[in-house]
């Protein structure tokens, strides 16, 4: 584990809270310098991010290595091979961030992403902001462009009702999120191990306490989310076994609530 509270404040941001950047990690070597690159290079600077190397067997934990070595705001992690839940679990107990934001390592920010939020959640005083995204083909190529909700609506701040809870539902995408870390500890929020769709469960517990309260929706495309065969969606699209851990997390959600 290399960790270092020594964040860099660049001129000009001393004043601003540090936001924690959570980038899980594994058998990503094609894809994760385009990620790092949009992480380390956002024109907001006190940043922590924290990098869990998930036991990857191929180049991607001497990537993160060396993107480690050259910038001290970075934390990366080297475990076995544990699933992406405890990956993302291990990344909150280190987190000491204002705000949190999650990252998977095939897809990447806008190099303004961190700016943009943290000037919408001061303005606003909202625990939870929500932004927009593009899904890009495997080789970076855009697609389409869409909101953190699957219906229409417009830029501003929502009192989040059940209705708007269900638009929320089918696209529980922790990287369209920007979250008050007090809310996540609070709730002493983690990622359930060993299931798909833990960002499920993670949401959706958001949702259930911030309800009747007031989020903040924006339509600015933030997040480019790359589209794998390989990845979970892909495999649930192929009809693996593993699909079915939908409904653990569904059963986990209503024990939970």
């Amino acid at each position: 584990t290399k960790n270092n509270n020594n964040f860099h404040r660049a001129e000009g941001y001393s004043e601003y809270p540090l936001v924690t950047i959570i980038l899980p990690a594994y058998n990503v070597a094609p894809y994760i310098r385009q990620c790092m690159d949009s992480v380390v290079n956002q024109t907001y600077k006190n940043l922590q991010i924290i990098c869990v190397d998930d036991g990857s067997e191929d180049d991607t934990p001497n990537i993160l290595q060396e993107y480690a070595e050259a910038d001290p705001r970075i934390n990366l992690v080297i475990q076995e091979n544990t699933g992406n839940s405890i990956a993302r679990n291990r990344a909150l107990d280190l987190a000491q961030g204002k705000w949190v934001m999650f990252v998977d390592s095939d897809d990447w920010l806008e190099t303004y992403a961190v700016e943009r939020c943290v000037a919408l959640a001061q303005q606003y005083q909202t625990t939870l902001l929500h932004f927009g995204y593009r899904k890009v083909s495997e080789n970076g190529e855009s697609l389409s462009e869409h909101l953190p909700v699957s219906f229409q609506i417009s830029t501003g701040l929502y009192q989040l009702t059940p209705e708007l809870q269900w638009g929320f539902a089918r696209r529980n995408y922790l990287w369209t999120k920007f979250i008050r870390r007090e809310l996540i500890e609070r709730l002493q929020l983690r990622f359930p191990p060993n299931i798909w769709f833990e960002d499920t469960v993670f949401s959706q517990t958001l949702y259930a306490e911030l309800q009747g309260k007031c989020i903040y929706i924006t339509d600015d495309v933030l997040y480019n989310y790359r589209q794998r065969g390989n990845s979970i969606m892909g495999q649930f699209r192929a009809k693996n076994p593993k699909a079915m851990d939908g409904l653990h997390a569904l059963d986990y959600l209503l024990q939970n609530f």
